[in-house]
């Protein structure tokens, strides 16, 4: 329980782990080892398991919100 505090940047972590990640997007596990297979998102490996850099999620998340805005002006102007 946080009591009403909002989270902020600087209190989430600075490494998530793919479950995170699965959650925050929505995705499912198998499609978020897809984005990082092929390079959507980056990761770093730590032993026998996968991290993702929070900077790297928000660079993913901020491409995603840049590819909606192309689509929606592509739209526009046909």
């Amino acid at each position: 329980n946080d009591f009403g505090m909002t989270t902020t940047l600087e209190d989430s972590p600075k490494l998530f782990t793919v479950q995170q990640v699965c959650h925050r997007l929505e995705l499912g596990r198998s499609t978020v080892y897809k984005l990082l297979e092929n390079g959507a998102l980056r990761s770093v490996k730590i032993g026998h398991s996968r991290r993702i850099r929070s900077n790297d999620f928000e660079e993913f998340v901020r491409a995603l919100d840049a590819a909606d805005e192309e689509r929606m002006t592509t739209l526009n102007l046909l």
